[in-house]
Formats: structure tokens, sequence, C-alpha cells
């Protein structure tokens, strides 16, 4: 058997924020595929387009979350200003390794759905609807249901009042942004907004809301989460407020415009609405919010046939590894009959998304109910916020008049 040396990676120039980016995405992902399945771009990161090689990333023990120096995140920053941000998301389950990642994850993920089992579907049911009706025929979606379902739901299961939503929801949308960007102004930008849910969640951990009998706190603290730090526990609900409003946010309002371009699909869902569970996993591969997810190498290795030095960013390409051809037919079609859909939009390994079973429980109630409550759903605006590793909408302006025949 011929023994194959591995390949030297190819620099590719990149531009991840160019004003029309977002729109080509998906036509980018694939001329990558195509031409540089795994490259070096300007700034010495690795980028890796393939599911297969999204997949090794993601569950491969010699990746790790932190680089070799202990950095929580792969962000550089010079400046004081923006250390707020940087202390808080150093405490985020997202940027941990072993041993503190298995026990903060634990102890979240186990508070979380504990919460999550004492919310019934009618109550996510109601509010949709009352979201929903307080819209009209011509709605800005990101401000109605998109936005504001996830922020309260979040809100209720870790214990905020439902009235510090409408604050805490612009506060999460300026550090998912700065983080996104990772550059200097916007994690400047973002750092009074850090400081601003630190010191909301310094004050919540030690409320009567919060440590009450079947409160969150109660539940984190009663369980794995007995041996947390004070930080990781005040920087591990910020985290769950930014993760859990902005990712569904970002799946609602992503779906219900892939749905609008594709009126056969939409209408195929209202007829079947049995379908709902393999619609939203395929919403989720066709247009996860998800795009991009990193690790750092801790040994020299080769991955998809090409040599990787240690200490090496290396980036998934989550949306393009969702496109692959070697792995989905079609994959460019929305196919709601889709299966099977190994798609990687939630992650995949010790990292994976906790929020998972939340996220897919919220998003297909609340397209349920829209489904139920209008007719033909028509796209007026959108526009994309320039990011790179969220599909994010910047706005999102709908037509939803109510159904012309009976509901279904």
């Amino acid at each position: 058997m011929i023994q194959r040396s591995p390949l030297a990676i190819p620099t590719v120039v990149t531009d991840f924020t160019g004003e029309d980016y977002q729109e080509r995405l998906y036509d980018q992902y694939a001329e990558w595929q195509r031409h540089t399945p795994v490259f070096r771009n300007q700034d010495g990161v690795v980028y890796l387009t393939r599911h297969d090689d999204c997949a090794r990333l993601l569950s491969d023990g010699r990746f790790g979350r932190q680089a070799d120096d202990g950095s929580a995140n792969p962000l550089v920053t010079t400046s004081h200003e923006a250390g707020a941000l940087h202390s808080t998301i150093a405490n985020w389950m997202l940027f941990m390794d072993a041993p503190r990642h298995p026990i903060v994850r634990r102890a979240f993920s186990q508070a979380l759905s504990a919460r999550e089992a004492g919310l019934p579907d009618s109550a996510l049911r109601d509010l949709a609807r009352q979201l929903i009706g307080e819209g009209g025929e011509a709605v800005d979606f990101l401000s109605g249901l998109a936005g504001r379902l996830p922020a309260l739901v979040i809100c209720h299961l870790i214990g905020v009042p439902a009235a510090d939503a409408s604050a805490l929801g612009p506060w999460a949308f300026r550090l998912a942004s700065a983080l996104d960007s990772g550059e200097e102004e916007g994690m400047r930008a973002a750092a009074p907004a850090a400081t601003a849910m630190h010191d909301y969640f310094s004050r919540f951990v030690v409320s009567d809301a919060a440590r009450g009998a079947g409160g969150f706190l109660r539940e984190l603290e009663s369980g794995a989460g007995s041996d947390l730090a004070e930080a990781e526990i005040i920087d591990g609900c910020v985290f769950l407020l930014v993760a859990g409003h902005e990712t569904a946010r970002n799946l609602s309002a992503n779906s219900v415009l892939a749905l609008a371009k594709n009126p056969e699909q939409m209408q195929l869902l209202r007829d079947q609405p049995e379908m709902l569970k393999s619609a939203i996993e395929e919403l989720l591969r066709y247009t996860g919010p998800v795009q991009k997810l990193s690790r750092w190498t801790r040994e020299d290795l080769t991955l998809g046939g090409y040599a990787i030095p240690r200490a090496t960013l290396v980036v998934g390409l989550i949306g393009a590894a969702n496109r692959d051809p070697a792995c989905f037919t079609d994959p460019h079609t929305l196919d709601l009959r889709r299966s099977p859909n190994p798609h990687l939009a939630f992650g995949r390994g010790s990292h994976a998304c906790i929020g998972r079973p939340l996220a897919l429980r919220e998003t297909g109630i609340a397209l349920d109910e829209l489904l139920r409550a209008t007719g033909l759903i028509e796209v007026v605006e959108h526009r994309w916020v320039p990011n790179a590793s969220m599909r994010s909408l910047a706005s999102l302006t709908l037509r939803m008049p109510p159904p012309s025949g009976p509901d279904r």
C-alpha cells in the first residue's frame, strides 16, 4: 500500500464580513469545498469545509478548546477596555477544557434540564400565540416572536423576571456580535454590556428568586454545581442567557425566511405537521445559526490528508459541512423529509450544545403555532448581520395574513 505524504495547506485570502458575504455564503462554501477543502487564511488560521473533517475536529481528543498558553478563547486583544468581556467569557463552558469543562457543563446541564422539565408545552404555546397575535399582518419578526420568545423562555428557566428580558436581550446581542468579530473595536464596544450582565447576575445569584424552592440556583447548587466557583456561576448564567437567546432567535428567524423562500416546503409542513421534528433538523442543516466552531491542535497531526502543526487554531466551517455533497444528497435543497440527517449544527463531542432539546422544542412550537395562525408568509425585506460565526438577520419584515382556509 502506497503511503502518501501529507499535503501542504494552501493559502486563501478571506473576508468573512464583506457586504455581500452572507448572501453568497453557500456558493462560497461550495467553491472552497471543490478547490481548497482545507486552507489557511492570511491570519494563519486553518479552515475545514468537509463534513468528515469538521466532525473529527469536534470529537478528536487531539484538539482542545484552549490555546497552549491557557487562554480561554481564540480572540486577541491588548486593550484594558475589553478586559471585562474576556474575564466573563473565560468562565464560559464554551471555552473550557478538562478538568473544569465537564464539571461546569454537567452542573448547568442538570439544572437547565430540571427547570425545563417543569415548563409545559402548553405554556410555550400560549406565549407563542400571544406574541403572534400582537404582530398584525406586516411584522418585524425579530422584535416579535423570533426575538421575544427565546428571551422570555431562557429568562423564565434561569429565574430572571420577565420584565428584565427587554434589557438583557440587547446586551446578549452585543456580546454575541463582539465574539463573532473578534475585532478590537467590537470587543471594546461590548465591554460595557459584559460588565452590565456580570453585575446583573452578581445580584441575581443572591436573590430569593434564584435560591428559592425550585429556583435555578437551588437546582444548580444542589447537584453537580456545589463545587462551582462564584464567578463560574455568575458568568455561566451570562452564557446561558446569551446562548439561549441568540441561538433560538437566529434559528427561528432563519427557518421562517428559508420556508418563505421555499413555499412548497412550507405547505408540506402545514399539510403534515407530524413532520415538524424532521423539519427542524433539516432547517438546522440548511440554515443553522452556528457557522464556525474552533479548536487548537494539541500536537502535530494530519487531517483530511493535510499536515497541521501543534498550536494551530483550526476552524470548522459548520455551514459548509452541513452542505457537503459527500454527506448529503442534493445538499443545497431544503428537504423537510431528509433522513438520515447527520448535521453538525449543535456541534459534536464533549462540547455539543447543552441547549439542543430546548432549542428544538421551542423552535418547533413557535413554527407550529405560526403556521396555524397565518396564511402564505411573504418576505417584505431582510438583511443579514455581517457576522462570520453566526448566521444572523439584522432585519426581517414579513407579511403574514391570516389563513384563508380552515384551521389544520
